[in-house]
């Protein structure tokens, strides 16, 4: 019987830049982190051969078994064919030709410009429909619902 052990390691691409939000899953089982700023990672488990599955939009999913390795160091390739316009949305990712409903989308140089620190702020007066309530006055206490 194997002792869970932390396995750590980076997620770079092919020019090695670090890849921030990397999908980090012990294929077969619920359990996964995603990379940091630094795209590093660090997981739990169960299996000295478990097999890591590193997923990424616009990038080929990869799979490693670590075969006892506990610090892994994976380079990701881009998938051309993948890179489509993608939607973001509540709860996961669909391709803009299977939503239906209305889309607006904001650039992200317009929200660099907007001086608050909170992202549901940023939005607001940006997308139509969109609707933000402030529950407090208070200085400091700037977290909009959307």
């Amino acid at each position: 019987m194997f002792a869970q052990s932390v396995v750590t390691g980076t997620v770079k691409d092919a020019s090695g830049e670090n890849l921030i939000g990397v999908n980090v899953i012990v294929k077969g089982t619920s359990t996964g982190v995603s990379t940091n700023v630094n795209g590093e990672f660090s997981i739990r488990v169960s299996d000295a051969n478990a097999t890591l599955e590193f997923s990424y939009v616009g990038y080929q999913t990869e799979e490693v078994r670590l075969q006892g390795r506990t610090v892994l160091n994976v380079v990701m390739r881009e998938d051309v064919g993948q890179l489509e316009e993608v939607v973001v949305v509540g709860y996961g990712t669909q391709k803009k030709e299977h939503v239906t409903g209305s889309v607006a989308q904001v650039n992200a140089d317009d929200l660099i410009k907007v001086p608050t620190g909170n992202l549901s702020n940023a939005l607001v007066g940006k997308l139509p429909g969109l609707v933000s309530m402030q529950k407090s006055g208070q200085p400091g206490s700037d977290h909009a619902n959307l």
